[in-house]
């Protein structure tokens, strides 16, 4: 019994293992509060409404993907790894998801005009989610928390916005609100992780000194090309 108890404590005190509980929190939370909200946004809306609010989204979900240029696993590997300073790892792929960003909002405009011309109420619930996509660079911060086994502070920032944005979009439903404001929401909950995850980055990290290198951000879009095409897919 006493082995037992050992390996149980050691398991508990295991920073991965916490880790995992973090994670798993996130995704209970994000899983329970967000189908509540997606049913009553559905009855608010309507079909009509919905389904432009969901199109719009689906289309910055495919996008964010080319934001995101897939550096999650290239950038925590290398912070890992430690064969590039990581002050110029996290500076060179901040700026690679800055460029992709942009070309990702590009891509979501040219796709709205060609697929769906002359709908104008479907272009400006997608202007008014676009810069989600453009905050989509905040992510780098969560590489880095990720690299030093630290998934709770990105939990909490994202569970945080996840929670002030699904308020909102319910006093939004109460006061019967523009179903505009709702797509709103979405760049408000992008904003908010972003400001959290960088407030918590320098909370627990000396002051930023990243440092931008031609030839490192050259080197590490070369090994995460691929993984755009599989993000995208």
């Amino acid at each position: 019994m006493v082995i037992v108890m050992r390996k149980l404590r050691h398991i508990t005190q295991n920073r991965s293992f916490i880790n995992i509980l973090w994670l798993s929190a996130d995704s209970l939370i994000r899983l329970g509060l967000g189908f509540l909200v997606s049913v009553w946004l559905a009855r608010y809306l309507g079909p009509n409404d919905f389904g432009v609010y969901n199109y719009s989204f689906a289309i910055i979900a495919i996008y964010s993907a080319v934001a995101s240029l897939g550096m999650n696993g290239v950038v925590v590997r290398e912070l890992v790894k430690g064969d590039v300073s990581k002050e110029i790892v996290m500076g060179s792929s901040f700026a690679l998801q800055i460029f992709g960003s942009f070309i990702a909002c590009l891509f979501v405009l040219i796709t709205i005009i060609v697929l769906r011309p002359g709908e104008l109420g479907l272009l400006y619930v997608v202007l008014l989610m676009l810069p989600s996509v453009l905050l989509r660079s905040s992510d780098i911060i969560k590489y880095w928390f990720e690299s030093v086994i630290s998934a709770k502070y990105s939990v909490i920032a994202q569970n945080i916005s996840f929670f002030i944005s699904s308020i909102i979009k319910i006093l939004i439903i109460i006061n019967n609100g523009s179903y505009y404001l709702i797509a709103g929401t979405v760049t408000l909950e992008a904003f908010i992780a972003a400001i959290l995850l960088f407030y918590f980055y320098r909370k627990n990290h000396p002051p930023i000194k990243w440092a931008f290198d031609g030839k490192e951000a050259k080197r590490l879009l070369s090994i995460s090309w691929p993984l755009i095409l599989s993000g995208v897919a």
